[in-house]
């Protein structure tokens, strides 16, 4: 506790100080030495970063990745020079156990190749645990992380080995994003006291007070949510902060630390400004600060050594403490339970469940026609048993994305008795913004996350999607009602821009299965996928069922794949028809029509872009010989993408402009999605190439 002595006086209000000044000063020389960033934000919060770290989170440095630590996030990434001053002083290790952030990296701030980028980037930095910049997500997020570890030690329970407590530090930018409202409602009604947002409240943004767009009551806001609300007046009160917190360790409900800070503090013409925001800092703006703090100018990106030592008297001794005890109750855990304890080892490694293919063993064989939407319930119901940590919902759409697990309980506060925080049926509402962050959130804490609405919702969640790209985390997507044929609900439940969206996404794997045993090793591949989320999309129409459970025959692995050759033996095709999804039934049609005329034909499943992109050369001559140039895509959305397997004598039969209300099927042939117009355009593709 604050005012507390121990052998050399660890919390000695000068000892603090220092430590504060440090930051601050460390900050101000990385941006000055970048000559761009943010700076207004760590020069205010400075205090709370020390009272955090220095007093309260449980983190060992020389073991940033222990499974047991509490999580911090900065939601304001911008933020970072703060960041990485504190991990530079608290001296943080990475794997060879050298220090993972040496003065050269406070040099080399948003320098192209540092491990200080202008925003932190998980994976990329030692100790960063999730990648911020869009603001509200990182808010959204740590929901996640929360809810995670509430899951975690409800399931695993023993020895309170998952009783980890979630920082966030927030601005009021995050808190005018949406998502941070969806996400803070959500932690609220499920109790997340485990979960502490400290709130930057300096009451300016980037065009000014913010008062010209955000005059809300803030703590009132969150106290209608189930928020415990602690004020602080004086941002520079480290000891109010420190109090702040601890009051937060046995709270049942999630904390805000409404925290009064100053922008720019020591920016003598910026602060409590927006020109304190960011920008240029200037050699005479540096020069007041050391003056101000009397600080040595000669000591550049560096700091005292009693500062060092001060780290390592709080932050380093607490944390090898809490780890050791940690590591002794998970040493007795595995003991009393081993079967639990290789369960969390895998959590921790992000390995799969020793017989979890054995899951789609039992499935019996479908012949008659269904919706893939179906056929994917099928597969995630069977897949769960198998895979106790698979765990999800939807936008309050699960009956219609089958994502609602049958023998499963809700997620929720336990205080109500028909929730529990081991349920692994997360009901988001319809909060897709907010479903799609805290699913990351839950990926980060080791488990495997599956987040369901419909395809033309995708824009809701894109923000998160994006940042778990690229984060590479293995969340699963749920995206069904995938083509205009969802007909009678209209143009706005139509998707027909979002599979090429989904599609210009680096390292997010797209599939869209044509039948059930397509979808079958559709999520076959999305359970073995560890280093990128993956989206599947689904039907809601009934489909033929075209292939069989013979995976070398039918490879969907690859992306792309021969379904059938319309010719003779050894003889290369005339033309290739290849699609997605339920347009293969129409495709298999036209090919045998065609054939019929004397026209031989290939047809090609291609779920997956990213897939197919992944084979060899040799491979995909194999699928797309260069020598047969009339191709012809069909799929019921935009033709963006296609054109790459077209090629310039090829066609695409696509979907341009938004659809109507009516019968879908109608609204299909109406846009020329018919088995006469399909076969007019290969014979017109036939005679140009």
């Amino acid at each position: 506790m604050a005012g507390k002595t121990q052998g050399n006086s660890l919390y000695l209000k000068q000892d603090a100080k220092r430590a504060i000044v440090a930051l601050r000063i460390l900050s101000a020389q990385s941006v000055f030495s970048a000559g761009s960033g943010h700076l207004g934000a760590p020069l205010g919060l400075a205090p709370a970063m020390y009272a955090l770290w220095a007093h309260e989170i449980r983190f060992d440095p020389t073991h940033p990745k222990w499974p047991g630590r509490d999580r911090f996030i900065l939601s304001g990434g911008h933020a970072s020079a703060l960041y990485y001053a504190l991990m530079h002083l608290a001296a943080f290790k990475d794997r060879s156990g050298q220090n993972s952030l040496p003065r050269k990296e406070l040099e080399n701030l948003r320098k192209l190749g540092s491990l200080t980028p202008a925003h932190p980037e998980y994976g990329h930095t030692v100790g960063v645990e999730m990648t911020t910049g869009p603001l509200g997500q990182g808010c959204a997020t740590s929901v996640g992380m929360a809810a995670g570890a509430k899951w975690l030690n409800a399931v695993y329970s023993g020895k309170d080995l998952f009783n980890q407590r979630i920082f966030t530090f927030c601005g009021d930018g995050d808190f005018m994003e949406g998502v941070s409202s969806e996400a803070a409602s959500l932690a609220g009604h499920w109790g997340l006291g485990n979960l502490v947002w400290i709130y930057d409240n300096n009451e300016v943004s980037i065009e000014g007070k913010t008062s010209l767009a955000f005059g809300e009551n803030v703590p009132e806001r969150f106290k209608a949510y189930g928020w415990n609300v602690e004020t602080i007046e004086n941002g520079e009160d480290w000891e109010a902060i420190l109090q702040a917190l601890t009051k937060t360790r046995f709270s049942k409900k999630p904390t805000l630390i409404n925290l009064h800070t100053l922008i720019g503090r020591g920016l003598l013409d910026r602060q409590g400004t927006e020109k304190a925001h960011g920008g240029i800092l200037k050699k005479e703006e540096l020069e007041t600060l050391y003056a101000q703090n009397d600080w040595d100018e000669e000591i550049f990106l560096a700091a005292p050594e009693e500062v060092f030592l001060h780290f390592q008297d709080t932050l380093g001794r607490r944390g090898a403490e809490a780890h050791q005890n940690w590591q002794n109750s998970f040493d007795v855990f595995r003991d009393q339970f081993p079967q639990k304890a290789i369960d969390l080892e895998n959590i921790f490694s992000g390995n799969l469940p020793e017989h979890w293919i054995n899951a789609f063993d039992a499935l019996e064989k479908r012949e008659a026609p269904c919706s893939t939407r179906i056929s994917s319930g099928k597969m995630l119901f069977a897949l769960a048993d198998y895979f106790p940590w698979l765990l999800g919902g939807a936008g309050d759409v699960g009956p219609s994305t089958f994502t609602l697990l049958p023998r499963e309980k809700d997620f929720g506060n336990p205080e109500n008795s028909s929730f529990s925080y081991g349920g692994r049926n997360i009901h988001f509402g319809v909060r897709e913004g907010a479903m799609g962050a805290i699913s990351s959130g839950l990926a980060l804490m080791g488990l495997r996350p599956f987040a369901g609405t419909f395809l033309a919702f995708f824009d809701y969640i894109h923000p998160a999607v994006r940042l778990a790209a690229m984060m590479k985390l293995p969340v699963i997507y749920i995206f069904t009602l995938d083509s205009i044929k969802v007909g009678e609900d209209g143009p706005t439940h139509q998707p027909v821009e979002q599979l090429a969206q989904l599609r210009a996404i680096p390292n997010l794997t797209v599939i869209r299965p044509a039948d059930e045993n397509e979808t079958l090793q559709a999520w076959k591949v999305a359970a073995l996928t560890k280093n990128s989320p993956v989206a599947l999309v689904f039907s809601r129409q009934s489909v033929l069922q075209l292939t069989d459970k013979n995976q070398e025959n039918f490879p969907l692995s690859k992306g792309a794949y021969v379904l059938k050759d319309f010719c003779k033996q050894d003889e290369l095709p005339q033309c290739i028809l290849m699609a997605s999804g339920s347009e293969l039934a129409l495709v298999v049609s036209v090919a045998e029509r065609l054939f019929a005329s004397g026209i031989s034909v290939r047809v090609v499943s291609f779920p997956s872009f990213e897939l197919f992109e992944q084979q060899t050369p040799i491979y995909k001559e194999k699928i797309f010989p260069k020598t047969v140039r009339a191709r012809i895509a069909v799929e019921l959305g935009v033709s963006q993408g296609w054109e790459k397997y077209t090629g310039l004598d090829g066609a695409i039969l696509s979907v341009e402009n938004f659809g109507e209300s009516g019968d879908g099927e109608a609204l299909a042939q109406n846009r020329g999605f018919t088995e006469e117009n399909l076969f007019n355009l290969a014979q017109k593709v036939l005679l140009r190439s």
